[in-house]
């Protein structure tokens, strides 16, 4: 007996969460990373400069 294939519909939510996930097959694991480490020094240079 073979094992039984579920196929979901995908609703407009799946399709934007699946756009939105840090690896997701449609985005570049590089591209998160180097966002990531942007936001990241953004983030400890605003504090450094506005205190």
């Amino acid at each position: 007996m073979e094992p039984e294939d579920r196929i979901q519909r995908m609703t407009d939510l799946d399709g934007t969460v699946a756009h939105l996930l840090p690896f997701s097959e449609n985005s570049s694991g590089f591209l998160y990373a180097i966002l990531l480490t942007a936001t990241l020094a953004l983030s400890v240079l605003s504090v450094i400069f506005f205190l």
